[in-house]
């Protein structure tokens, strides 16, 4: 309480644009008085609290910061249900909930934070026009007023991405440039810092973002860059390695949902090529992965360099209320597919894959 007394003193002070002085002289006490209060040394005595409260126009609860706590623990609520909401890939009703956040907190940045991933998260649903725009416009109002570093970090990037969205590359190009590079990131300065296990913890969650990040630069370089096929599966070869230096146990654990996505981006490149044998060498993988992202429990990672990690699937978050065994369902009824089709290794595939996508609506791709 005692931060809570001293922090909102001096902010009331400063709304208000008072001097010490000017509240001793209302309140009848010395200035050092005042200083103190605001220094959080001491208190003010019990009798003076709703006069300040008076002079500030504001709540004796609104002074104390019990306000505060009670919009924190309302906030709370919030995020409680927002995680069940990405768990379970219902991104309408995560929407809905911030929407009404906003609502009740139309001024907090925490609120407005978790609103524009909302919006960007469920970018697939309603007008995607139309959520860009409107990320861009909270955005735009958390660069401009809000001056917590983690959120408007999180706006530039948001910024970058909904400007791409709408085909403002030049704009897009402009917020990326105002973001700190990969060598000014927290983790390059903290690993550095931090000494015995504190640091051997924070680096091994460092490995996994950093292996992440590399292995989604070089499948975009394979989509996006490359056109000849030989490449682009040899570029997810390499990406598919890191995870297997990294997680040398097999203990992929979320990251089994990476490996199932590259497994499938060859299988896509070996049926352009109607190379039938390595389609369904790829699928083969692909569908052991998968299967086993929609069905691993918890794990504690057993390989050297991230074995202070656990993976708690409770903890993970979904685009999508289907499984991923439901989606790879849809993906093999495309007619690229249709050269292996009959294959018995390819109804193998779609059976098990259909056990597992079980309760819902899977498209008949056998």
């Amino acid at each position: 309480m005692e931060l809570s007394i001293c922090n909102n003193l001096k902010e009331r002070r400063k709304l208000k644009g008072n001097t010490q002085e000017e509240l001793a002289a209302f309140l009848s006490v010395s200035i050092t008085a005042v200083s103190k209060w605001e220094r959080g040394e001491c208190y003010p005595d019990i009798e003076h609290l709703p006069r300040i409260a008076t002079f500030y126009d504001v709540t004796v609860d609104t002074l104390l910061g019990v306000d505060e706590a009670r919009k924190q623990a309302r906030i709370d609520e919030y995020l409680k249900k927002s995680f069940h909401y990405t768990n379970i890939g219902d991104g309408v009703k995560n929407l809905e909930l911030w929407r009404e956040a906003e609502c009740e907190f139309p001024n907090d940045w925490s609120v407005l934070n978790n609103l524009v991933f909302a919006l960007s998260y469920g970018i697939t649903y309603g007008n995607s026009k139309e959520r860009h725009l409107e990320i861009i416009s909270i955005c735009k109002r958390i660069l401009d007023k809000c001056t917590i570093d983690t959120y408007r970090n999180r706006a530039i990037w948001h910024l970058c991405m909904a400007n791409n969205g709408l085909g403002n590359t030049e704009k897009a190009k402009e917020y990326a440039n105002k973001a700190p590079s990969i060598y000014d990131a927290q983790e390059n300065m903290m690993t550095r810092i931090l000494r015995g296990d504190e640091l051997l913890e924070f680096s091994q969650v460092y490995i996994i973002q950093l292996a992440e990040m590399l292995a989604q630069e070089m499948k975009i370089q394979a989509i996006s860059c490359i056109k000849n096929y030989s490449e682009k599966k040899q570029i997810f070869h390499t990406a598919i390695k890191i995870f297997e230096l990294i997680f040398d146990k097999g203990d992929y654990g979320f990251y089994v949902c990476r490996l199932a996505e590259l497994y499938s981006r060859l299988a896509e490149i070996s049926a352009k090529e109607e190379d039938a044998e390595e389609t369904l060498i790829y699928l083969d993988e692909a569908t052991k992965y998968t299967i086993l992202s929609d069905t691993q429990e918890n794990i504690n990672h057993r390989s050297l360099l991230v074995n202070r990690q656990v993976y708690e699937r409770e903890g993970t978050t979904r685009s999508l209320m289907e499984n991923d065994s439901h989606v790879m369902l849809e993906e093999l009824a495309d007619s690229r597919y249709n050269f292996v089709r009959n294959d018995h290794r390819f109804c193998a595939v779609v059976e098990a894959l259909q056990k597992v996508a079980a309760g819902s609506v899977a498209p008949n791709a056998s």
